[in-house]
């Protein structure tokens, strides 16, 4: 018998592909810079099958020998400083500041790891059962859980009342309150980092995944954020962070958890807070508890709710007043560039946590004539720029549509006031438009989908129109090629100078042109989905034949997945496929993947209320007929249920009709009723023979 490294099952030494999960050993395809799968570390564990990498930590599954039971070991290998040959245990660190970085970061993962393990009563936090140095590197194992994602549960519609969204936060906050007191954050609370186990408990895992270093001085800022999860301070190399930090990211959680909705991220409320209170999406909860959720999700640190600790406290509290944060102008160096990139595609370039490119590669000498950068934000947009190309550099003003501050309201400037500048800098000026003006971001043009850059036209209330390119040029599946502003072409020279400006109002319309997409991005290559026990997420992370488009961003184009309810099913996992082989994604035959949206819970002689709720929540129709005797099952309870006829599929869809039979109880026995006994008669009385007439005597003698 032998162990195999795709879920740590014991099989038959014969074979080669796992008869329980399909992982194939003679197939095995991963990076060169992961441990090959069997590897030991620490003498004990043994490392299989990738799980994740973030860029920072590589998670294996794993096994423990010692204790003959599952593992899950986090490797840190974080990508900007260190490497691995192919077939190498070691890792390579790169030289000069990102040895230093590297062994920083290693430090503080470590040191983070050690003191979970000895907190050995956690609530909500998964166990760590050590911490290894081994390999010029270090490790991480802690308990596998087998469950659900909360991300998992999510993705199939689920929306929670405020007490079962508290059934879930409340030990996380608990966890979290115990391991703030020894100085350990998590930086990365989100649903894919929380887990639901088989036996209802809540833990959440993946600590230190989105950080290279703790320190205040980190030059690092290759860091990895949840969108709508992260705290605006986490957009910022010199960002304070700590315990208020994870109170934003669990108020965030609850936040998804009662709406169904993901906070907007944190850099773009800084700018424009447009946040709805959970109230607004019809969710029912005291005002106090709102204003908790609230206070917990501002933008800025002062304003947060300070601990986990109180924030519990608070979701539970009769008295919590709500504490709104004013508008004012950002403070200098609040917000850098590179984050708000993600708002309108602003050009910079980041260096050792500057934004200013003014030397020479491979050397510290500054090459042209320096300025020092000036504050502009008493300034209006138009003098600010006049100013700046004054210095001698270049100036690029981003408007972006505001309905609060007035047209020309500076934001940020991306070059903090005192750095050096010259001709090869570009200070970028985000300003209020008003309601008047759009600057056209220099990311839209052969770098984004026209399906992205159409999320923020519908935002501002602009009219647009989609169509594809005319010329005869193929490239990346909805891949922005040209944008008009009327009839008029906006090229990329007037996008990089900051010149292509939308006038809002004045009855303008932006048109966005798509190349065409190759064929080949339809090609895809499907196995069978079942064999593999893949999940919905699985599949729909596929890629095409080119590599630029998922099986995902095909949906309702060609690909389309089918939840479905009902019994021996593992929960979100393919139960049947349309399509397999070699498959060109079609409106006209679309690759249909039905996966289990819910198992479903029942048996024989269970009452039939819940199960009728559950399949009328997802849509499907029930036929109830109470029309069978049963000497087991109580009469109105369950006898059996039946599925629509494909196949001998127990489940469901949308749509789909039902029969549900119940038991009418035991049959009653029929016995056969005694007739009653007949009445005696009355003994007959002798006939009494008339006399004779004596005129007609008869002689019978002789006769």
């Amino acid at each position: 018998m032998k162990l195999c490294m795709g879920c740590m099952n014991e099989i038959e030494d014969q074979h080669q592909r796992c008869p329980l999960c399909g992982y194939d050993e003679t197939t095995l395809d991963q990076e060169s810079y992961y441990l090959d799968p069997g590897t030991v570390i620490g003498g004990r564990y043994i490392a299989g099958r990738v799980l994740d990498y973030g860029g920072y930590c590589v998670t294996y599954l794993g096994w423990d020998a010692e204790h003959s039971r599952k593992a899950v070991i986090r490797e840190y290998l974080p990508s900007d400083f260190s490497t691995r040959a192919k077939g190498d245990t070691e890792v390579t660190i790169y030289s000069g500041d990102a040895l230093e970085q590297y062994e920083e970061g290693l430090s503080t993962f470590l040191n983070e790891g050690n003191t979970i393990e000895h907190l050995t009563d956690l609530k909500g936090i998964a166990r760590v059962y050590d911490c290894i140095a081994e390999n010029e590197t270090g490790y991480i194992v802690h308990e596998y859980l087998e469950g659900q994602s909360l991300k998992e549960i999510l993705e199939t519609g689920k929306k929670y009342e405020f007490s079962e969204a508290m059934e879930i936060l409340h030990p996380l906050l608990d966890g979290l309150a115990q391991i703030h007191e020894h100085q350990v954050m998590h930086y990365d609370i989100s649903p894919e980092n929380v887990m639901i186990t088989q036996a209802g408990e809540v833990k959440l895992i993946n600590f230190g995944a989105t950080k290279y270093s703790t320190s205040s001085n980190s030059k690092s800022l290759a860091i990895i954020l949840k969108p709508g999860y992260a705290p605006e301070e986490q957009y910022r190399s010199m960002g304070e962070k700590g315990p208020w930090s994870d109170v934003y990211a669990s108020a965030a959680l609850m936040y998804r958890m009662l709406t169904g909705a993901v906070p907007e991220e944190s850099v773009e409320r800084a700018m424009i807070d447009n946040l709805k209170a959970p109230s607004e999406f019809g969710v029912s909860l005291s005002k106090t508890s709102e204003n908790a959720i609230l206070n917990a999700l501002n933008v800025f640190r002062e304003n947060r709710t300070a601990s986990a600790e109180q924030f519990l406290k608070e979701l539970s509290s009769e008295n919590v007043k709500r504490i709104v944060e004013k508008r004012t102008k950002l403070e200098t160096g609040k917000f850098p560039v590179w984050a708000k990139g993600m708002i309108a595609g602003l050009v910079c370039v980041i260096i050792a946590g500057s934004i200013l490119i003014y030397k020479n590669k491979g050397s510290n000498t500054i090459v042209s004539q320096t300025a020092a950068m000036i504050d502009t934000y008493d300034m209006d947009a138009e003098q600010a720029k006049i100013s700046v190309e004054k210095l001698g550099a270049n100036c690029r003003v981003q408007y972006i549509p505001d309905t609060e501050d007035p047209e020309g309201t500076i934001w940020m400037q991306s070059v903090e006031q005192g750095k050096a500048i010259d001709k090869d800098t570009t200070v970028v000026l985000s300003v209020s438009g008003g309601n008047s003006k759009l600057t056209i971001p220099n990311d839209w043009i052969d770098q984004k989908k026209y399906d992205e850059i159409e999320d923020r036209l519908k935002k501002y209330n602009i009219q647009y129109e989609v169509e594809e390119d005319i010329s005869e040029e193929k490239k990346g599946y909805h891949l922005t090629s040209k944008v008009f502003i009327d009839d008029t072409e906006i090229t990329k020279e007037q996008i990089e100078q900051g010149s292509a400006v939308f006038q809002l109002g004045k009855n303008q319309k932006i048109k966005l042109c798509y190349y065409k997409p190759d064929d080949s991005n339809f090609d895809f290559q499907i196995p069978d989905f079942t064999a593999g026990g893949k999940t919905i997420h699985e599949v729909e992370k596929i890629k095409s034949a080119t590599g630029e488009v998922t099986l995902k961003e095909l949906e309702n184009l060609g690909y389309q997945p089918v939840p479905v309810y009902g019994v021996g099913m593992e929960l979100q996992k393919v139960v049947k496929q349309s399509q397999g082989g070699n498959v060109r994604i079609s409106a006209k035959k679309p690759l249909e993947v039905y996966y289990c949206a819910k198992v479903l819970n029942y048996k024989a002689g269970d009452d039939p209320t819940e199960l009728i709720r559950t399949f009328k929540e997802a849509g499907v129709d029930t036929k109830v007929l109470t029309d069978t005797y049963s000497n087991t099952c109580p009469k109105g309870t369950i006898y059996s249920v039946i599925y629509p006829g494909r196949n001998g599929d127990r489940f469901a869809r949308t749509g789909d009709t039902v029969t549900i039979h119940l038991s009418m109880g035991s049959k009653p026995v029929v016995t056969t009723r005694p007739q009653a006994p007949s009445q005696p008669q009355a003994p007959s009385q002798p006939q009494r023979t008339p006399a004779p007439d004596k005129n007609q005597q008869h002689s019978t003698e002789g006769m």
